[in-house]
């Protein structure tokens, strides 16, 4: 269990997966920019129109984009130490086998192929780096920056995205089955205790009825034995100190035998047996019912309350990439019928109600559990860094008031630059700060499943240490105590033997 959990708790190959959504549409943003940009200038200098500031804002895109490559490279270099840790799951078949759809450019010739996880990544790498500095001297840009765009945007995003749907599927189904296991386990646990407990039961009744046994025949065999005795002692007063003992008193031993006696002793016995077994079933139904599926639920809810906070950030990249775009189309001339790729305007309103989707699983009490005080209080009610007033009242609302403006502005075709700079510079913010929230989700989940499995090892700890001091404080000095007994009354037949010669 403690291994399941630490695994559910760690994630650390699932939220690298989520990077790696994220900074692919990173790519896509970085190369329409640096594209648009690029063609701008070299058009600008062989027009003898060349703008420094044009060239600035190339070399700045340039740089923005340098940053999410090297990103990309961070995460590659672990994607394959990472499945070991997953691959107990289907979809990690795409780190190794062709599955995922890839757009191919050279010149007027576009492929689509299938490649693994780790080389489609290299592809994203390789081109990222050719964009940079083709760009700058002008060279054949244009095929690397569509490369980046349209599987960036469109199919190899999408894959992804149902990649860790399903990753975060087979980590429910994981925690399911330990879930199971250990419900297995404890139901056994209480079967054999009960199935013990029966069979002391049993031994205790055998002992009880041994016991009357032996005590009706130290009772049957002393009664004869006490005439005897009456007659032994009377010799032994007159031969050695001269009594005159005269006595008609006669010793009726049919009066004393008895054929049977009945004793308790049993109660005693079942009396301590069943405290032990009470303590016993209360421990395994604290766990059963109550500790364990608390930690259950958690685990299972965390692989997607995770996924929601990694969906919810690459959403609101896509969502700015096409708003972008609706002010000034671009993508157009890049994503024809070819690709099947819808307008901007239509992929505002996808991405905008998924990212609607996402802050409403956020509002479910399963994912709330998840949340600390200082996450629902930053989330739902009120973010104090706030740098922008609409997320001034929690940075979920903030999220809403973004993806508004978007939506609206998109379609109210406005064409003021500095209403959609101010969109632009808003995103920027908040999508730092849900970097920032899910990184406090991510530690404080996990910090909330290691507390309950705490509790429940101090449970086992404190249930372990009470059976210990209960067996040695009290049952052993019980033990003792009848073992001695008896160890007395094994006297009696030799007694009893010795005076019946």
């Amino acid at each position: 269990m403690v291994v399941d959990v630490s695994h559910s708790t760690s994630m650390s190959a699932f939220n690298r997966m989520g990077q790696l959504l994220y900074d692919i549409g990173l790519c896509s943003d970085w190369a329409r920019s640096i594209n648009r940009v690029a063609d701008t200038f070299w058009l600008s200098l062989n027009s003898s129109h060349s703008s420094s500031s044009l060239k600035s804002s190339l070399q700045s895109n340039v740089n923005s984009m340098a940053t999410v490559i090297e990103d990309l490279e961070n995460v590659q270099s672990y994607l394959l130490d990472d499945f070991s840790k997953w691959s107990y799951c289907s979809n990690s078949d795409i780190l190794v086998s062709p599955y995922i759809p890839v757009w191919l450019f050279n010149g007027d010739q576009v492929t689509m192929i299938h490649d693994n996880l780790f080389n489609t990544v290299s592809r994203f790498i390789i081109n990222g780096h050719s964009l940079m500095a083709e760009s700058l001297i002008n060279s054949t840009y244009q095929e690397h920056a569509k490369f980046l765009m349209i599987n960036g945007l469109g199919f190899t995003w999408n894959y992804f995205n149902r990649t860790m749907a399903g990753v975060a599927d087979c980590e429910l189904h994981r925690v399911k089955t330990t879930g199971s296991n250990i419900r297995a386990f404890l139901y056994v646990g209480l079967s054999t205790s009960g199935a013990l407990y029966l069979i002391l039961i049993g031994f205790i009744m055998l002992v009880s009825r041994k016991h009357d046994e032996f005590w009706t025949f130290i009772l049957n065999n002393a009664a004869p034995s006490l005439a005897k005795l009456k007659i032994t002692c009377i010799d032994r007063l007159i031969t050695a100190h001269g009594v005159d003992y005269a006595s008609e008193t006669k010793i009726d031993v049919q009066k004393h035998i008895k054929k049977t006696i009945k004793t308790t002793i049993y109660i005693s016995y079942i009396w301590r047996v069943t405290m032990f077994l009470t303590i016993g079933i209360s421990y395994y139904l604290l766990l059963q019912l109550y500790l364990y599926p608390k930690c259950e639920t958690m685990m299972i809810n965390r692989p997607k309350f995770i996924n929601t906070f990694n969906l919810k950030r690459s959403l609101l990249s896509r969502l700015l990439i096409f708003s972008r775009d609706a002010y000034s189309p671009y993508f157009i001339n890049i994503f024809n019928e070819t690709y099947d790729f819808p307008s901007s305007k239509i992929m505002i309103e996808r991405t905008s109600k998924a990212v609607n989707d996402q802050v409403q699983e956020l509002k479910k009490q399963d994912f709330i559990d998840l949340l600390s005080d200082e996450l629902k209080t930053k989330i739902f009610e009120h973010e104090k860094n706030s740098t922008v007033d609409f997320t001034a009242y929690g940075i979920e609302d903030g999220v809403m008031v973004l993806v508004g403006d978007l939506v609206s502005f998109s379609h109210n075709n406005l064409s003021d630059p500095s209403v959609l700079q101010q969109l632009i510079d808003y995103s920027v913010v908040i999508q730092r700060q849900v970097g920032e929230e899910f990184d406090l989700a991510d530690r404080d989940s996990k910090k909330l499943i290691e507390d309950q499995l705490e509790i429940i090892i101090d449970v086992m700890a404190v249930y372990s240490s009470a059976m210990c001091v209960l067996f040695l404080f009290y049952y052993l000095p019980y033990l003792n105590r009848q073992i001695n007994k008896l160890k007395k009354f094994a006297i009696l037949p030799t007694i009893l033997s010795i005076e019946s010669d």
